[in-house]
């Protein structure tokens, strides 16, 4: 049985605008609306977004469980960059790690989000240690988003689809399920 997630609220917590774009567009696809999505700020031009991201997750992480009986999720997102272990990095920021019940997502592209736009325009095996920033400097991230939320997630992924990509789907089953 799948989870009707137009019922959800969802907090975003991410490093930057793209992501932003990308992730409510995704999820107003999937049938929330704009006014139930809610992102947590990062520092606009001063300090690493990505930093900013791993002090907030512990608080965004305490406030998501203080309303367990709420139909309420945490998506967390930022670029792997050079291939770090960022999730067990997050895990470990927490007093107690996420349990397979909570609606705690964080999806990590490798190397960055623009991985993820390369994949889904060409469908084709890309390296996820490329860079792919520079070719999607004017990208609109919601029409990838739009495109990964109607023809690829949730569904069964192509082999040929990136890692990071297929981690993320699965980790979207957090909610979805």
């Amino acid at each position: 049985m799948t989870t009707n997630l137009n019922e959800y609220r969802i907090t975003i917590l991410c490093e930057d605008r793209v992501h932003l774009h990308f992730l409510r567009s995704f999820f107003k696809t999937h049938g929330i609306a704009n006014r139930k999505i809610r992102h947590l700020p990062t520092p606009q031009g001063r300090g690493s977004g990505k930093q900013s991201v791993f002090k907030q997750f512990p608080k965004a992480v305490k406030e998501i469980r203080k309303q367990h009986r709420e139909k309420v999720a945490l998506v967390v997102m930022l670029d792997a960059d050079k291939k770090e272990d960022d999730i067990e990095k997050l895990e470990a920021s927490l007093d107690q790690r996420r349990s397979k019940a909570e609606k705690i997502v964080i999806f990590i592209p490798a190397r960055n989000i623009e991985s993820w736009f390369h994949w889904l325009d060409m469908s084709e095996e890309i390296d996820e240690t490329k860079d792919y920033k520079n070719q999607y400097k004017k990208a609109k991230p919601s029409i990838h988003a739009k495109k990964l939320a109607e023809e690829v997630c949730p569904s069964d992924l192509p082999i040929k689809a990136p890692q990071s990509l297929i981690q993320a789907c699965n980790e979207f089953q957090r909610i979805w399920f």
